[in-house]
This record gives structure tokens, C-alpha cells and sequence, in this order.
């Protein structure tokens, strides 16, 4: 809504100057307001030589006589815009007709800096398969997988991916953990290894095609593991409805991890000291090893290989999801990129918080059936896949996040979910009450709209905005936060009129009301990908 606004501006100013801007619009500071502000006037005070309040006032007086606005004001050199609601009512016919052409908006790639054939890289998840996932696994899945939907929605082209880490100490050390289970009287159990009932199974399940304990090959043990873990952790995402379009191997970085040592050392970006290969960073105190003394390679250089070899694929732009543990990370992995000549803009790493579950006012870090660290499935089993993914999003990735169980499966408006859920199947249960398919159309008359009409319009009409920041800021909670502003606003109409009344005009707007909210809902729901419940 703000870049229809904005046009008007525009247009406006070109009227007035004979010049074109590019206004920004933006909310204004209290809601007495009205409903946009402009600073525009600040922008164009130097070139125009005038003052802000001058400029401000020639602006308001040409919107003021426009159709759009019924108030329109010059306040400390803003430009305060409330508009009609004959023009609210327009937009919201503009949505009912084509909503999701109504939503999408080609600035996008303007403003994600890319263009319409151009591809982007976005990578989550990415857990080393030495092990079942977690809790904060499934935060960023759910923030990537969302993300994702935001993209396809305005027609970004998106390619998820899994790294997985299958070629470091970490698969070795869980590949003899296993082998101390097969015979712990021959394979002591390694320091740092992994103790969990999965790794006890492990050694099971590779007997049963392995009875000898003799002459195992540590390398298909190995083999044996990763493909055991991926298939748990594939499933695991399964149930949160979540795929990849491509699983990367570590282990086939091993010729690009080689070329990327040879490239730095052409950029003399490489020293050789106690007998391994360092990066020379420039930006951080400490220079960080790429090859160790024993020839292995570090972490770090794989992960410089395999962006390397993301930015040789054609992404224009890379999306990495980490934990917050790793911000530290962040430079050195970027300072190294930008030696090899790769835009210190193509690759982001967004963040992500802990989670925390809590039942009865009790934080609950153990299993109830194992004993050990609650898994991922463990908690979508119980709390359901809907509910789990929508709480992942009530709050912004880089805020730390408590669940309450009890909260979650209340089945009552306390539960964000079911109060948002619920709100759609009220739509539903409408659409059920009318006797004959309804036509909508823009009605041009002399309704007055009721204060929770108009509120729920604009709640409407903000999802194009909301939409398009969720994209840009790269924030999938903006969308959980518009599904309950909409929510809020339609159980606060559905409670306060009746719909289906004996007014023809007063029935037909408000039907067109509960429209426009189911179809808003049917997109928002289908972004979180979570169901849209017809009946409750």
C-alpha cells in the first residue's frame, strides 16, 4: 500500500516542481496522525533552495482536493496523510480481484538487488550428521523454509540447500563411537565421543548385515553412519514439511579445497607456520589455520571451497542460516571470499537464537522416554507440526525463544496458533450461512464504514507491505505478526457486527469483508505452510 501512496506523492511533486523523487512513505510517529507520512520536504529543501514547511504545505494543499485522502496535513515540514474511505474501500476491491497480483510488486528486485533471471542460493539447516536434531535445528529450518515461500511468492528463483559436514573429525569420532559399541573390549571409546542411545542402535543395525566383529572396514562404518543419520534427519524434517532441492557433500570439496589453498597463495593471503597453512586475516587479531600440521584440512577451508564453489554455480546471491554461536565466524569466512574477488555483498548469514521449552513454568531439557536431550521429532510429535512451526516464527530469529507447552496445546485464543487458525475457520463457517454463490464488486455508494471494517481493511491492505519487508529484512516473523494483526482484527468485526443482516449493501460490503480475509489467510497460511482448518 505504501508504493501506491508513494506514487501519488510522486506524482504530486512532479505536478508542483516539475521534478521526480522518490518519496519515501513511511508511518507516522502517532496514530492521530493519520494513516502515512512523508518527509519528503527535508529531501527537497536543498535543491529547491525552500524550507521544509513550505515545501510540506504545497504538497498537502495538492493531495487535499484528491479523492484518495480525507485529511491530509503539513505538521514540523511532514506531509500526514489519512485516507478516505472510499479509497480503502477501491484497494480492497483491487485485492478481492486478483490478491496475489495485488500483493506481489516488482520493486523486490530492486530492492533485494538482484534481477528477475537471476538465482539465489539459500542454505539452512546444514547439521553435521553425527547426531538426531534439536530444537534449535528446527528454528532454522522453519525460518528457512518460510523463507523460501516468501521468495517463490514473489517469483524469486531459490534454490534450498542442505551442506552436509561428512568429511571432518566429527563423522570419525562418531564412526568410533560406534565401533566402541560393536566391541568395546577392542575399540576403547574416543575422547569427545558421542554417548546417545541413537549411537548404540547404530552399532546394532550395522551388525545385523555385519555379524562378525572382525575386519570392519572403518570407511563403510562410516558410510554406514552418515547414510543412517541423513535418512533420520530427512525424516525428522519431513515431518516439519520441510525439503531440499539439493544435499552438498562435503567430501567432494576435497580438488576445490586444494585450488582455493593455491589461489590464496597467489594473493598472498596463505603463510606457512608450525607447520601448518594460515589465512592472513585483516580484518580480526588472530590468524585462523587452513591445513594442519598432519595434512588434514580445517572447517574453515572447506567452507571457503564450498562458497567458492556456490559462487562458480551462478548464484548471484548466497544465504547462509547459522546458529548465534557461530557470529564469530562471519568476517573471517567474508574477508577470505572477498581475497578470492567474490563481492563482500553476495553472501549474508542471518542468525538465529536458542530455544527453550517450558511446561507447568519448568524448563524441559531432558527426554521423558530416553533420558537424554529432547530430539526434534520428539516435540513435533507432541506438539504437532502446525503449532511448532508458528512458534518458531512469534518472534525475529535473532531473539532468544521460550515455548510454553501448555500454552501450545491450549486449544483456546491464549494459543496463537488456534486463535489464528480459528479466525479462518470463522470465514469459512460464514461463506457456509449464504445461499447462493456471492459476486463482489467495488459498490459505489454511501456506506459509512464501521471503525472495526475499516480496521480490518487496512490489516488487509498491510500485507503487501508486510510481505515485501519480510523479504527484504529477511525476517519470516513479519508474516506469523501480520496473520495475528489480521486475526485480531477479524475476531474483533466478527464479535461486534453481524454479518448477514437484513441490509442488503451493509451485508454485501461485510461478506466482502470475510472474503478478502479468507483469501489473505489462504496465502499467509500457505507461506508458513500450515493448514487452514475450514472447521474448528
Amino acid at each position: 500500500m505504501k508504493e501506491v501512496i508513494k506514487n501519488i506523492v510522486k506524482e504530486s511533486i512532479k505536478k508542483i516542481y516539475n521534478i521526480d523523487t522518490n518519496p519515501q512513505i513511511q508511518l507516522p510517529k502517532e496514530e492521530s496522525f493519520g494513516d502515512f507520512a512523508s518527509n519528503v520536504a527535508f529531501l527537497l529543501s536543498k535543491p529547491l533552495k525552500q524550507k521544509p514547511q513550505d515545501i510540506a504545505n504545497n504538497i498537502a494543499d495538492s493531495l487535499k482536493n484528491m479523492p484518495y485522502f480525507e485529511k491530509v496535513e503539513a505538521l514540523n515540514g511532514f506531509v500526514n496523510m489519512k485516507l478516505s474511505n472510499s479509497f480503502y474501500e477501491k484497494l480492497l476491491f483491487d485485492f478481492l480481484e486478483n490478491p496475489i497480483d495485488y500483493l506481489k510488486d516488482e520493486a523486490i528486485f530492486e530492492a533485494f538487488g538482484i534481477k528477475k533471471e537471476d538465482k539465489i542460493n539459500l542454505e539452512y539447516v546444514s547439521a553435521n550428521p553425527t547426531g538426531p536434531l534439536h530444537l534449535g535445528h528446527g528454528r532454522g529450518a522453519v525460518i528457512g523454509d518460510v523463507l523460501y515461500r516468501l521468495f517463490r511468492f514473489f517469483d524469486i528463483k531459490v534454490d534450498r540447500e542442505y551442506y552436509i559436514n561428512d568429511a571432518g573429525n566429527q563423522v570419525n569420532l562418531l564412526t568410533k563411537s560406534i565401533l566402541h559399541y560393536i566391541d568395546k573390549d577392542k575399540y576403547p571409546f574416543p575422547k569427545d565421543g558421542y554417548k546417545g542411545d541413537y549411537v548404540k542402535d547404530l552399532a546394532e543395525e550395522f551388525l545385523k548385515d555385519h555379524p562378525s566383529k572382525e575386519n570392519i572396514n572403518f570407511e563403510e562404518l562410516k558410510d554406514f553412519a552418515i547414510s543412517k543419520m541423513m535418512e533420520d534427519i530427512k525424516n525428522t524434517l519431513k515431518l516439519l514439511n520441510i525439503e531440499f532441492d539439493t544435499y552438498f557433500s562435503e567430501r567432494t570439496l576435497k580438488d576445490d579445497v586444494e585450488r582455493v589453498l593455491k589461489l590464496l597463495e597467489e594473493k598472498n593471503a596463505i603463510e606457512e607456520k608450525e607447520g601448518a597453512i594460515w589465512f592472513k586475516s585483516k580484518d580480526e587479531d588472530k590468524d585462523r589455520v587452513l591445513r594442519k600440521s598432519d595434512g588434514s584440512y580445517t572447517y574453515f577451508a572447506s567452507d571457503i571451497a564450498y562458497h567458492l564453489n556456490k559462487y562458480e554455480r551462478g548464484y548471484k546471491k548466497a544465504i547462509d542460516l547459522w546458529g548465534a554461536d557461530h557470529h564469530g565466524y562471519i568476517p573471517r569466512l567474508k574477508s577470505a571470499l572477498e581475497v578470492l574477488g567474490i563481492p563482500s555483498d553476495w553472501l549474508s548469514v542471518e542468525l538465529f537464537q536458542i530455544v527453550r521449552l517450558f511446561k507447568d513454568g519448568q524448563e524441559v531439557k531432558m527426554s521423558k522416554r530416553t533420558g537424554e536431550m529432547i530430539k526434534l521429532q520428539e516435540v513435533i510429535e507432541d506438539l504437532g507440526a502446525d503449532n511448532l512451526r508458528f512458534m518458531f516464527l512469534t518472534k525475529k530469529a535473532d531473539t532468544p525463544l521460550d515455548i510454553d507447552i501448555n500454552l501450545v496445546k491450549a486449544q483456546n485464543s491464549e494459543n496463537p496458533v488456534f486463535y489464528v487458525q480459528y479466525a479462518y475457520a470463522r470465514t469459512m463457517g460464514i461463506k457456509r450461512q449464504l445461499k447462493e454463490p456471492f459476486v463482489f464488486g467495488f459498490y459505489k455508494d454511501n456506506y459509512t464504514y464501521e471503525e472495526e471494517e475499516i480496521d480490518l481493511i487496512k490489516r488487509i491492505l498491510s500485507s503487501k507491505d508486510m510481505l515485501f519487508d519480510g523479504i527484504v529484512k529477511k525476517d519470516p516473523s513479519l508474516v506469523v505478526k501480520l496473520s495475528l494483526d489480521i486475526a485480531k482484527s477479524f475476531h474483533k468485526f466478527y464479535n461486534t457486527h453481524k454479518v448477514i443482516t437484513q441490509d442488503e449493501t451493509t451485508t454485501k460490503k461485510r461478506i466482502s469483508l470475510v472474503y478478502a480475509t479468507q483469501k489473505i489467510f489462504d496465502i499467509i497460511f500457505d507461506i508458513l505452510n500450515i493448514k487452514a482448518p475450514e472447521v474448528m
